[in-house]
């Protein structure tokens, strides 16, 4: 008896410690609500071509409204508020059809979000929005109220 005891008591602590050593918490809809930065698409550091906009991604979780800019132009689309925790779809996201010059980062966050089937929020407050096989596809950090759209 003692020893099935002993053996509960160190599975309990290893559970304990390996749901501790993940970077990622459990993320709920509600954790996507407001504006933020694109900071890396497909692993890659978001760099801003010159004379255009920082791409941003806002998610008002009240309404399923998505909305934000590529760099170049205004996107906007929908997400289901009733999915399950680090479910989200952002494959029906449309944009303005405005050609700039640079069109590198657009396209890239264009195409990454039609890959978008879920998230995740690290213990950093960075929010990951991930493919069907869980692989991060674009990294956002939330963007200060201060910032605006020009």
């Amino acid at each position: 008896m003692k020893k099935l005891a002993t053996l509960c008591a160190g599975i309990v602590a290893i559970a304990s410690l390996a749901s501790c050593s993940g970077s990622k918490t459990v993320a709920t809809i509600a954790d996507l609500n407001g504006e933020w930065n694109v900071t890396s698409i497909d692993g890659k550091a978001v760099t801003v071509p010159e004379n255009q906009e920082s791409p941003f991604l806002g998610f008002d979780t009240s309404t399923g409204q998505l909305y934000g800019n590529a760099s170049c132009n205004s996107l906007m689309g929908s997400f289901q508020t009733d999915a399950a925790p680090g479910v989200l779809d952002l494959s029906q996201t449309g944009a303005t059809r405005m050609m700039c010059p640079d069109m590198s980062v657009e396209d890239a966050l264009l195409g990454a979000l039609s890959r978008v089937k879920g998230y995740d929020v690290t213990k950093s407050g960075e929010v990951e929005l991930t493919d069907t096989q869980g692989h991060t596809v674009i990294t956002l950090t939330h963007r200060a109220s201060t910032e605006t759209t020009e």
